[in-house]
This record gives C-alpha cells, sequence and structure tokens, in this order.
C-alpha cells in the first residue's frame, strides 16, 4: 500500500506515518518517517500489509494517520479496490 502525505506548513516539516488496520493485520514496517524540505512538497510512505490468518473474505478499512508532534492528521484519503 502506498500512503502519499502532502506538506501543508510553511517551510520544513517531518511526521511519521502510520496504518490503522483490522484486529490482528500487520503492516510492515509498522511506521515511515516523511520529511519535506518546503511547502507543497510530496512524500510516499510504502507499505506491506499482512491480514490475519483465516479472514473472510469481505471489506475492511485501512486508514492510514500521519504525526507530526503532538498531532494527528488523518484526513484526506482515497479508497483503492483491488
Amino acid at each position: 500500500m502506498q500512503v502519499s502525505v502532502a506538506n501543508q506548513h510553511k517551510g520544513a516539516a517531518e511526521g511519521v506515518v502510520s496504518l490503522d488496520l483490522p484486529r490482528g493485520w500487520t503492516a510492515t514496517p509498522s511506521q515511515a518517517p516523511v520529511r519535506f524540505a518546503r511547502e507543497g512538497e510530496e512524500a510516499t510512505a510504502r507499505f506491506s500489509i499482512a491480514p490475519v490468518t483465516g479472514v473472510a473474505a469481505g471489506e475492511y478499512s485501512v486508514k492510514a494517520r500521519v504525526r507530526e508532534g503532538s498531532a494527528t492528521f488523518d484526513a484526506g484519503y482515497d479508497v483503492v479496490e483491488y
């Protein structure tokens, strides 16, 4: 899974991307750092997701979050179906 993050801050910024997964699922890596030199710059974090063994076919929610200091951002994402 790819997560694209855009810097909305004036100037440089950095944060950590993680995924909110269904119970028992895992992501590798569990989190990924993103760094920006300027406003408007974009970065991509890549994750491999493994469902819990024996998961039934169906629709599951995976949500990306970016933590920057004490702030967390999780708005502005697209749903991708495979």
